[in-house]
């Protein structure tokens, strides 16, 4: 009797382990997905943008956007709109997609993405891609260009107190929409 109890409990303990270890599994493949699989993948959620965060010059046709709490600003066409929190995960922070007014379904044209630094870092590691040094708004960055499910990606990492800010765009026929926000961003902390 007592022998069988042990054995009991040995395979409870087993199964347990089992459970413990396919569960970490698990996440840990949720949390380390490329980042375009996990922004592809991820469910958009559009929200409504303060009126004070967005201002319209009517010389250029750009949009203002100012994120006071993360301290950055920069200027959009304004055919673009805005979604913010358009994905969630343990590793982004903050996140926000520029896109055409018109329907494209999850084409997002441009990504602000505001990360701790071991994502940065492990979500690019793996990729053949091409590195360049860029420098905006006086802050030295990372940039790197992949292809990804034969499409050209591009991406920008820059220090950002203690996490990485991330800023991308996943389709190349947004490249010029790339270097203009690039050229008007603006780190105000």
């Amino acid at each position: 009797m007592i022998k069988q109890r042990r054995i009991l409990i040995l395979f409870i303990v087993i199964g347990l382990l089992f459970l413990g270890a396919g569960v970490t599994i698990f996440l840990f493949q949720q949390n380390f997905t490329s980042p375009a699989n996990n922004i592809l993948n991820s469910q958009l959620n559009e929200i409504d943008i303060e009126t004070n965060e967005i201002e319209i010059n009517k010389i250029d046709g750009m949009k203002l956007y100012r994120n006071e709490e993360w301290g950055f600003e920069f200027k959009y066409p304004n055919q673009m709109i805005i979604q913010e929190k358009s994905f969630r995960g343990y590793y982004s922070k903050f996140n926000l997609y520029i896109r055409d007014k018109v329907d494209k379904g999850l084409e997002q044209a441009f990504l602000v993405n505001i990360v701790l630094p071991e994502f940065a870092e492990r979500s690019f590691s793996g990729l053949d891609k091409k590195t360049n040094e860029i420098v905006v708004d006086g802050v030295p960055g990372v940039e790197y260009e992949y292809e990804l499910n034969e499409r050209r990606e591009k991406v920008a990492i820059f220090p950002f107190g203690d996490f990485r800010l991330i800023l991308g765009i996943h389709y190349e026929e947004y490249e010029d929409l790339y270097k203009q926000i690039l050229s008007t961003f603006k780190f105000l902390k």
